[in-house]
């Protein structure tokens, strides 16, 4: 299972400013799905996916076909003296994957939509 917030629209049924799900779990994004960079990672599957994609560059961050607010990405790749790429809104880099996802504007951890903190296995 893969949760990600859209940042922007993709097609004319997928919008931005709301979460999707991959198909193993119901959704309506192929269970195996590559994330676009304009998405952000919800939860520890989606973070592990969108880390292996590696860092791209982010397209405009905005709605097209809904109304929805779209509030800006909390995670970011970006690119330490030494030349790695590590990615930003999360407390570890994988290997030892993810301890928590910390909000972009309130500082607290984002949880999953039935409440629970994402936190690291």
């Amino acid at each position: 299972m893969a949760q990600y917030y859209l940042l922007e629209d993709f097609g004319d049924d997928l919008y931005a400013g709301t979460v999707q799900t991959t198909a193993d779990v119901g959704g309506r994004l192929p269970a195996f799905w590559v994330p676009s960079p304009n998405v952000d990672p919800i939860d520890q599957a989606a973070i592990a996916a969108y880390f292996a994609a590696g860092p791209r560059p982010r397209g405009l961050i905005r709605q097209h076909w809904t109304a929805f607010p779209v509030r800006k990405p909390v995670f970011n790749w970006a690119q330490q003296a030494n030349g790695v790429w590590s990615l930003s809104g999360i407390t570890t880099q994988p290997a030892g994957l993810v301890a928590f996802l910390i909000s972009d504007t309130t500082g607290q951890v984002l949880t999953t939509d039935s409440g629970t903190p994402l936190v690291a296995p």
